[in-house]
């Protein structure tokens, strides 16, 4: 009878969560387009009536408040949170479940007290009278709605882990199950006895075992952005004290999901998914087509061409995969291209989604550096449109020395090749409304993305290019993927507040610039590291991991940050595309579906040594990147 009940009010209150999911996920919906709105709204009033919107960027950066706060719950309900599993999917089954059990109960136990510290942060903004700068709007309320927030995801997480324990059968499986929390008590007790009598050691040492410490984290399967904040978290108590880290806890998430800088991250989220929602893949891929077609290996070459196109208008890579991928595959299969040249030329194809402007990547890298986001955005197209026709003289001269992978695709005439433009240019509008605005100064990056999304939302429309069911489905996987996204950046807010108070970064560079070595000896051992860890993280990890601890060397040596982060962003494409956790390889097989991944995996192998030509291009050539950005000062 008690074993039933449990098992009756487990399942009432999952369904509970799953009405509430479904609920907050509109929630995010509703406000995300309400970002992209009063963007447009405010840009219109600044320059068509020279009435701007008091606060509009402070009321963007709490609309964004809202919409992460209850996309990381939907994000968790989808399973779309990141783990690198590699190692722990090899352990037995009931090693897995051990594992799976302790890095929940420690994930659960994480928020509850995050989720305490950004109720005191509420209270602390409430007794100060905290507010916005221009606008004067209370900070307190929205505080209060992220910690609400978190604590759902917290409910939600410790939810799935009681219906796993009380869902196995046998009594010794559950009890093995339920061991977990019988370890994070014991642990979290010695913790709390002794964290004050731990061997003092100095903060370069102590930045090296959170470093370790993370890795084993991610080895055992805890989600990347809950590894990030706990070893930050942790580091920070040693290094300054539990009171300064509590502080630090509870404001951080709050000082993310409004920041206005971090704003752009959503609004180009949104402005991709609009896009893909809309068509316009098919219409980039079909010009490409008519134009590349015909040539040996043409298909593929289109496929290159419509992934660099809509990553103009993108910024997603997987975005960009399926969107190209959807309709070039079924051509490629129909004309009996080589699986391995077609899946490759996808999933290659679509790396370009963070090359070409606008780029996720590169507005992670500004953020994290204080670099110009707008620069950035500016010296990737050079280097992406070079890294496009690279893969596509490659693709020609492949199947021009080997037929068979290839056949050519119909010739089409001189006419169908023009009356195929009116294909590109929504494409061609969107780009230049995107990058001629930030190029002129008319509007920031973060106004660009919103004023896109809503150019995309009317080129959508005038074309007739969505579909009620498309339109809610692509803004819906903006939302998981925002949910994602921004966890992470959370995390990586304490880990790198951490790593700054440890000053291992600073050691690093000022060692590495004391060898007797050339500067570019030490880049490419930076590069080699960048490779080595693209094979076994997924790229926005990475990124937040790494940028904290390589861009002080990199100023120490001497080198442009800003070619800097064009390099890192096509590093950041060959972790795309390394197995076995390369995003674009599984987005790929998402679309080939009848193609197994090892050839994929093959397939990507020629792309992967022209993109390492292309970076050896341009470290030796750096005004590729830099040309167009110094045309802007």
């Amino acid at each position: 009878m008690k074993a039933e009940f449990v098992s009756v009010a487990l399942d009432r209150i999952t369904g509970g969560l799953q009405r509430v999911s479904t609920a907050i996920r509109y929630v995010s919906i509703v406000f995300l387009l309400g970002m992209a709105l009063l963007t447009v709204v405010d840009a219109i009033g600044r320059y068509l009536i020279r009435s701007p919107l008091v606060g509009a960027a402070e009321m963007v950066g709490l609309e964004q408040l809202f919409v992460i706060s209850f996309a990381i719950v939907y994000t968790w309900v989808l399973k779309g949170h990141i783990t690198i599993d590699i190692v722990c999917s090899k352990f037995p089954q009931k090693v897995q479940a051990l594992l799976d059990g302790i890095t929940r109960l420690v994930t659960v136990g994480l928020l509850a007290y995050v989720v305490l510290q950004m109720v005191n942060t509420s209270f602390r903004f409430k007794a100060m009278g905290q507010h916005t700068g221009v606008a004067e709007i209370p900070l307190w309320p929205f505080a209060l709605i992220a910690s609400i927030g978190f604590a759902l995801l917290g409910i939600v997480i410790l939810v799935d882990f009681l219906n796993q324990v009380w869902g196995s059968r046998g009594r010794g499986e559950r009890w093995l199950r339920a061991l977990p929390a019988v370890i994070v008590l014991v642990l979290l007790g010695v913790l709390t006895v002794c964290f004050g009598q731990l061997p003092q050691i100095g903060p370069v040492a102590t930045g090296i075992v959170g470093l370790l410490l993370l890795l084993f984290l991610f080895t055992v399967g805890m989600p990347v952005a809950y590894s990030l904040a706990l070893i930050g978290f942790l580091g920070m108590s040693y290094l300054r004290g539990a009171e300064p880290a509590a502080a630090s806890i509870g404001a951080e998430p709050f000082r993310v999901i409004t920041s206005y800088g971090w704003c752009a991250v959503s609004l180009f989220v949104l402005m991709g998914y609009m896009a893909f929602a809309a068509g316009f893949g098919r219409n980039i891929y079909y010009t490409a087509y008519t134009w590349l077609g015909s040539l040996p290996g043409g298909l593929a070459m289109a496929t290159v061409g419509g992934c660099a196109g809509f990553a103009a208008v993108s910024g997603s890579t997987t975005a960009t995969s399926v969107a190209i991928g959807a309709v070039g595959y079924p051509e490629m299969k129909r004309y009996k291209y080589a699986p391995s040249l077609s899946t490759g030329a996808i999933a290659s194809g679509g790396t370009l989604g963070i090359l070409i402007p606008p780029s996720i990547s590169m507005i992670v890298y500004g953020e994290l550096t204080g670099e110009s986001i707008g620069a950035l955005f500016i010296a990737g197209i050079l280097p992406g449109i070079l890294l496009a026709v690279m893969f596509m003289v490659m693709i020609y001269f492949r199947a021009l020395f080997s037929p068979q992978l290839a056949a050519r695709g119909p010739r089409t005439s001189f006419v169908e090749k023009v009356v195929s433009l009116k294909g590109s240019w929504a494409m061609l509008l969107l780009f230049f409304t995107i990058i001629g605005g930030i190029y002129g100064g008319v509007f920031t990056p973060t106004e660009a993305g919103g004023i896109g999304a809503a150019v995309a939302l009317v080129i959508g429309l005038i074309q007739k290019g969505f579909t009620r069911k498309g339109f809610i489905e692509g803004i819906q996987d903006a939302v998981r993927l925002l949910g994602m996204i921004f966890l992470i950046l959370v995390g990586a807010g304490f880990f790198i507040r951490f790593l700054a108070l440890s000053r291992l970064p600073m050691e690093i560079a000022g060692l590495a610039s004391g060898l007797p070595w050339p500067p570019l000896a030490i880049l490419l051992i930076v590069l080699v590291v960048w490779l080595i860890l693209g094979c076994f993280m997924p790229s926005l990890p990475m990124l937040v991991l790494t940028i904290p601890i390589f861009y002080p060397l990199v100023l120490q040596l001497g080198y442009d940050p800003i070619w800097f982060g064009i390099i890192l962003v096509l590093m950041n494409e060959m972790a795309l595309l390394t197995p076995p956790v390369g995003m674009n390889l599984y987005a790929t097989a998402g679309v080939a579906k009848d193609i197994p991944l090892g050839t994929i995996c093959w397939g990507v192998f020629p792309f992967l040594m022209v993109m390492s030509v292309c970076v050896v291009i341009l470290i030796a050539f750096p005004q590729i990147s830099l040309f167009l950005p110094a045309m802007m000062r």
